[in-house]
């Protein structure tokens, strides 16, 4: 009997229309040949005969044209009504399979809704972050403006007064948006006390950016100047977690500190910060930030967002901006080393961070799916092989191959689908925990949402999926020969050497995606590792404490106001119980102790041109600070309480800036000047560690400068304990209460130092978690693929075994052939795995630090481990063929 693949495997279920033309005319034609036929045989000659059967037939082209749509008609008919029968037909095969082998459904449900609920989660993120447009009006025309240093034209700090006015008066932008420090306010209600995040921004902020407000009006100018009223634009969550969304907010009054402000509008629900996510927002009067002219050159306090005018580039800008900085020195002899302000496109700046941590889990999730593919091809092959028998019956009975590769692909398909429908409710699970872990470090991040356009890449990589894993199953399975299917399956189940060499390549293929899959995961946690155990140079043990404390109420206008506050404050929480130091910094080190910009560094005794190099960022600490977080002291002293207002001039220097500026001599008793030449001169009075803003950043150079003789409006809080610093908080408030009932209790941002360290780490921890958890998935998958392949193969091969053993092979010989089979497998897939990574490792190292993107203890390490898995799946099923009874399989035979 002819093989059933020797049949056309795919005829298409309609006819096309030239066919049905064709029909429609050899109908005719025939009609036509029968009447001259009768018309000869009374007697007519065959041309007249063949003339009369023409006319009676009447209009010619009219009979075609209406025999065809009939046709058409009656094949639509029948196709719809053969495809619902055949649709019928396979889901009770289906549903008959399912109901013998509900754990094969079960599995395959369950792999499909994990790679596609992962891939439809990660994809919702990455199209909210990376592809969709900003919530502003053009974005592509906004561009953030970053102060730079000399020689550090890629430098993000904040901008001075002076280069705001000056890039504000560039023809190249056509708006300036300028915004300040963050600090905190305390929301007073009737029912509750909240600490709120607030910023503090230009009139021409919200204009710029393009926001319109949900209700009321954005900040203007009409809420600046010496008559202005307070007042005060509220986030969309904030108005509906504190007033119930009620429209009557505007113009309603509420207590911000103590101080009464008005709310006149309200923020829309998308709004997304250009920085961070304030809840509450206040104008900034651009005429005080020129009110000391010396802090207008000087301090680098403020942020700005620009829009660039029609026609300009970001190319065109940064030119522009050189033409700025030259003005600017020209206009200002004190800041001869003035630098180009930096634009960054507005979406690349707040994209940019989360860009390759998303990118690498999207890439994760992708081989997930890929090797879920893998996997259940495997098992859709085995499946099929094993169903040959009913298949061959099919086939006896009249159905063609196509036929049956049709009703395996609805299979498949149906199962499919029902799994990526559990994807999505995954998906909708899984998509809020992705988006709060990207918040660590993109906290502007907007809420990501399952709406049509993600389910429809559902759709498509669903049915992508089907195809993939499907298809080469459906088409394997079905070639077999007719008459020895239904003669026996134990002889022809094997499928022969077209199915031995798939079923090598599906294993080889999964152990080679779950190597890949799981090098990454342990570059990502090695970069980790190398992190935490790197050190920032200061205690960051959960013994320490830190919050911050702003002096916002308008008393503290007046610095020594500042100093008796911080000094009482500081004071009573070191006089607490359990209490070991506690001190003050303007800038904490994890809050970038270089975000404002380095100053300008004059060293007294060197010639100019030889100092115009030199920078270093200035840190104002309390006397108590270094104590606080543990920085060592390695020459001179620190800080004291003697360094008053009234005495010289001190500071405290790192030691890396200590050795590069004076080798092979003390920095002791030198002499400096910070931000300009006439600066105040400042004496070296010690050395102390080095501090990195981040693990992977080296320590800048930096002078600390005492809060006694530089006094702050807000700062830091550091306190130090004997235990866990958390039971103090309570004290610490009322400590701050007692003091000033007027200011804001420190609720957010009350943390442990291993806190801050974790929160700093959320940057590789994000791509590793995820990819973690998918390598997990990807080598569970891995070990059940060879399994499942391995079982199937010793399952076709019983009578092989049982022949081996009954011709005098030892058992322990069997179960040695069937594993040195399956690991000979997985290490080709291992090899090519590895390979395949240190192809692609490159792409992750942007995320990797202190480790080599080849690092030889992850290439070690992983394809042991996936061997080590490889030979425990091998083996179970090669017991199963040491103990293949001889006689049953040759009485089978």
């Amino acid at each position: 009997m002819a093989r059933l693949t020797d049949r056309r495997l795919f005829q298409l279920p309609w006819r096309s229309a030239g066919r049905i033309r064709a029909d429609v005319d050899d109908e005719i034609r025939f009609d036509l040949d029968m009447r001259t036929a009768e018309l000869v045989e009374q007697g007519m000659r065959e041309v007249d005969a063949r003339r009369q059967a023409l006319a009676e037939f009447g209009n010619l082209d009219e009979t075609r044209r209406y025999c065809a749509s009939v046709d058409r008609a009656s094949q639509r008919a029948d196709g719809r009504a053969e495809w619902m029968a055949e649709a019928w037909q396979d889901a009770r095969v289906l549903w008959r399979g399912v109901r013998r082998a509900p754990f094969f459904a079960l599995v395959v449900l369950m792999t499909i809704a994990l790679g596609i609920g992962a891939n439809t989660a990660v994809f919702s993120v990455v199209r909210s972050v990376l592809l969709a447009r900003l919530p502003y009006r053009e974005p592509d025309r906004l561009v953030r403006l970053y102060g730079t240093a000399p020689g550090k034209p890629n430098a993000q700090g904040m901008l001075t007064p002076v280069e705001i006015s000056a890039v504000q008066q560039s023809r190249a932008l056509t708006g300036v948006g300028v915004w300040g420090w963050f600090g905190g306010v305390t929301y007073v209600g009737d029912r509750s006390t909240e600490q709120w995040e607030s910023v503090q921004v230009t009139p021409d902020f919200f204009h710029v950016l393009g926001v319109r407000p949900w209700l009321g009006r954005t900040i203007d100018s009409r809420d600046v100047g010496p008559d202005a009223a307070p007042v005060a634009v509220l986030t969309y969550p904030i108005w509906q977690q504190n007033f119930g969304g009620d429209s009557s907010i505007i113009g309603r009054d509420i207590r911000l500190n103590a101080q009464v402000v008005t709310v006149v509008g309200i923020l829309p629900p998308g709004f997304v910060s250009p920085d961070r996510s304030p809840a509450v927002w206040f104008p900034l009067d651009p005429r005080s930030l020129f009110a000391d002219p010396v802090a207008a050159e000087h301090r680098r306090a403020y942020r700005a967002v620009g829009r660039m005018a029609n026609g300009i580039g970001v190319t065109q800008l940064r030119t522009a901006f050189e033409v700025t900085a030259s003005r600017i020195r020209d206009a200002h002899p004190a800041l001869l080393d003035e630098s180009p302000v930096a634009a960054v496109p507005l979406h690349d700046d707040l994209a940019g961070p989360i860009r390759p941590a998303l990118l690498a889990v999207m890439a994760a999730a992708v081989l997930v799916l890929v090797l879920a593919c893998v996997n259940l091809a495997g098992l859709f092959l085995s499946r099929a092989l094993a169903r040959q028998r009913e298949l061959a019956a099919r086939a006896a009975l009249g159905a063609g191959r196509g036929r049956l590769v049709r009703q395996l692909l609805t299979e498949s398909v149906v199962l499919a689908l029902g799994g990526s429908v559990l994807g999505v409710a995954l998906a909708y699970w899984a998509t809020p925990l992705l988006v709060v872990a990207g918040r660590a470090v993109m906290p502007s991040l907007a809420p990501a949402h399952i709406d049509l356009t993600v389910l429809g890449f559902t759709l498509g990589v669903t049915l992508a999926c089907a195809l993939a894993f499907g298809l080469a199953p459906a088409l394997i399975g079905t070639r077999f020969d007719l008459q020895g299917s239904l003669a026996s399956v134990s002889r022809t189940a094997s499928g022969g050497r077209t199915v031995r060499r798939a079923g090598k390549l599906l294993v080889a293929t999964q152990v080679a995606l779950a190597v890949v899959l799981l090098v990454a995961a342990g570059l990502l946690g090695r970069t980790l590792s190398a992190l935490e155990h790197t050190g920032v140079g200061y205690d960051t043990s959960r013994h320490v404490l830190t919050f911050t404390v702003a002096l916002t109420p308008p008393p503290y206008q007046d610095s020594s106001r500042q100093t008796a506050f911080f000094d009482q404050f500081l004071t009573r929480v070191r006089a607490l119980p359990g209490v070991r130091a506690a001190g003050t910094v303007v800038v904490a080190p994890w809050q970038g102790y270089t975000a404002g910009g380095a100053d300008s560094l004059f060293i007294d005794g060197l010639p100019n041109d030889a100092r115009a190099s030199n920078m270093a960022s200035r840190v104002t600490v309390s006397p108590d600070y270094f104590a606080a977080m543990s920085i060592p002291l390695h020459a001179g002293r620190i800080l004291t309480r003697r360094d008053r207002a009234d005495a010289p001039l001190v500071a405290v220097i790192n030691d890396g800036m200590a050795r590069h500026l004076w080798p092979g001599a003390s920095a002791l008793g030198q002499r400096i000047r910070l931000g300009g030449q006439h600066a105040p001169s400042i004496e070296i009075v010690g050395v102390v560690g080095d501090v990195r803003a981040f693990p992977w950043q080296e320590a800048p150079p930096t002078v600390y400068l005492s809060s006694l003789q530089r006094p702050q409006r807000w700062g830091t809080i550091v306190v130090r304990s004997d235990s866990d610093p958390r039971i103090l908080v309570p004290a610490i408030r009322a400590v701050l209460h007692q003091l000033d009932p007027e200011l804001p209790m420190p609720s957010a941002g009350v943390e442990t130092m291993d806190a801050v360290l974790a929160n700093m780490l959320a940057r590789q921890r994000l791509p590793l978690f995820f990819t973690a958890a998918f390598a997990a998935f990807a080598l569970i998958l891995a070990a059940l693929g060879v399994y499942s392949i391995m079982a199937y193969s010793v399952t076709a091969r019983e009578r092989e075994f049982g022949i081996r053993t009954a011709l005098g092979a030892r058992r322990t010989n069997v179960l040695a052939l069937v594993v040195r089979q399956g690991m000979a497998m997985a290490i080709v897939g291992a090899v090519a795995g590895v390979l395949i990574a240190a192809a692609a490792a490159r792409l992750l190292s942007s995320l990797l630090i202190g480790v080599s993107p080849y690092d030889p203890v992850t290439f070690t390490a992983v394809p042991i481990v996936l061997l080590a898995v490889s030979a425990v799946a091998c083996f179970v099923p090669a017991r199963r063929a040491m103990s293949v009874d001889p006689l049953e399989a040759l009485r089978a035979e």
